[in-house]
């Protein structure tokens, strides 16, 4: 795993931290090992550690809970967290959300056995199917 510079995230943050009173930001993300791991209602992983190392950077008072997909990406539509990580970028998520560029740069492969007939030729094929579950 190769991790990005995280300039932008660092610049974002820093402009909400820079009011009198340090607000806490409140960021949500899935369990979605080896990425992000549920401890007791927060997260663990390269993930959240990025997150908490930029918090610590600005000196602000951070927190990561996580929730299930749905839900974190719900809360942070409707305004009620900060931010989420992780989340693909598709041209109908930049319609909702503001992509600041990856924390992480990383690969994903989907295997299925040799007997399986599915193929994959665009996003909405995965569609009633588990993934990074």
């Amino acid at each position: 795993m190769r991790i990005t510079p995280v300039f932008a995230l660092l610049i974002s943050l820093f402009l909400l931290s820079a009011n009198a009173q340090t607000p806490t930001l409140v960021f949500v993300a899935p369990d979605f090992p080896p990425f992000n791991v549920d401890q007791h209602g927060g997260a663990a992983g390269p993930f959240a550690d990025i997150v908490n190392a930029v918090c610590i950077r600005i000196h602000s008072d951070c927190r990561i809970k996580t929730l299930p997909w749905r839900r974190a990406t719900a809360e942070v539509e409707e305004g009620r967290l900060s931010g989420g990580f992780p989340l693909l970028r598709f041209p109908e998520r930049e319609q909702i959300f503001y992509f600041m560029g990856p924390i992480c740069d990383t690969d994903y492969a989907i295997v299925a056995g040799k007997d399986n007939t599915f193929e994959f030729h665009e996003p909405k094929d995965l569609s009633g199917h588990l993934i990074g579950g």
